[in-house]
């Protein structure tokens, strides 16, 4: 014996029809009756209703609604559904569905105080946490830089004291490094082939990954400690003035001021309220406060504080220097974007492929 086919209605009710000789064949209620009309079809379906669906599903327990599923057929109303009614009701839907009215649950509800829109300015000082790894890189590396300026101040670290400017080069070349994005992409690089393993564990992966997105925090540091170590650098050099030249020390008082100006427009507060200021500023006062790292590197290298002259031969002395090397880098660093960005602008296929 074929098993009844299970099917599902739209409802999720399972049913099954029950196999039949003929379903279409005429109950024998209907067999004496006339062929058309909408009685003949009704009542067919209501008799034959009963063989294919189970009485279970032929009312819907629902609320009637615009569904084929909901729709109900009352045996005890009349068959003969009026048509001005149904256009009635269409009109009527049609009004509704123009002009719609509240629902109750809408009316009653008391209407919601408008919400007091906070200033830009607590959103700032507010919405700034305290511990963050930003900071706390911010205060490490401060830190730090400051520790090496107290033992040099106090006589404790004389290659410090003796070298006061490189330092602050130095630190000027650590905070180039925080935003060069040559030497992000190969830091980010070596973390992802050496941590990217499943045997690492996760707390190293979140902490190495909050690290490198708070660098920005050695980047700020970094600029107030090359501020912090040119003041001190300057100071000794008044104190020995006879050793150096004025041209020295305009040039670095001029670097020292762009230097100022930087780090105020990076202040958050001024950051944030007046962005525009801070990017031209931080721009500008870079690209020419490291035209003049360049100057003032070749006039203190090829300054003489015994003849008072400045020397032409500088190609072995320059070698040799500290300073030189660094602020190489630091143009190295600072020009490799805008080189990348003009030679792939040429080649834009170099761009679509993939890392």
């Amino acid at each position: 014996m074929q098993s009844p086919v299970r099917f599902s209605s739209c409802r999720g009710v399972s049913f099954e029809i029950k196999p039949h000789a003929d379903p279409f064949a005429l109950s024998p209620i209907t067999q004496g009756q006339p062929t058309g009309g909408s009685r003949f079809w009704l009542s067919w379906f209501q008799g034959s209703s009963s063989k294919v669906f189970p009485s279970t599903v032929q009312r819907s327990a629902s609320r009637a609604s615009s569904h084929f599923c909901d729709l109900d057929i009352d045996e005890e109303e009349d068959d003969d559904i009026s048509l001005e009614i149904l256009e009635a009701g269409k009109q009527a839907e049609k009004e509704l569905t123009a002009n719609p009215l509240p629902s109750a649950s809408k009316r009653e509800q008391p209407p919601k105080p408008a919400k007091k829109q906070e200033s830009r300015l607590s959103i700032i000082l507010l919405d700034q946490g305290l511990f963050t790894v930003y900071k706390r890189l911010f205060v490490v590396c401060l830190t730090l830089n400051m520790i090496g300026l107290v033992l040099a101040a106090t006589g404790n670290f004389p290659y410090a004291r003796n070298r006061a400017a490189l330092y602050a080069i130095a630190n000027i070349l650590a905070l180039t490094l925080c935003r060069s994005e040559a030497f992000l992409r190969v830091v980010f690089w070596l973390a992802v082939k050496v941590l990217g393993r499943s045997w690492v564990p996760l707390p190293i992966k979140t902490a190495t990954t909050s690290l490198l997105q708070s660098l920005g925090g050695i980047h700020s540091s970094c600029g107030v400690s090359s501020i912090a170590w040119l003041i001190y650098a300057l100071v000794l050099t008044l104190k020995d003035r006879e050793d150096t030249s004025s041209e020295i020390i305009g040039v670095a008082s001029t670097i020292l001021s762009l230097l100022c100006l930087s780090a105020l427009a990076a202040f958050p507060l001024i950051r944030h309220l007046h962005h525009n200021v801070f990017e031209r500023t931080h721009r500008f006062a870079g690209w020419t406060a490291l035209a003049l790292l360049w100057a003032f590197v070749m006039l203190t290298i090829s300054y003489d504080p015994k003849t008072k002259f400045y020397s032409n031969r500088l190609g072995s002395r320059l070698i040799k220097q500290q300073e030189f090397w660094f602020t190489v880098a630091i143009t190295v660093l600072i020009i490799i974007p805008w080189v990348t960005e003009t030679y792939l602008s040429k080649y834009p296929l170099l761009l679509a492929m993939p890392p």
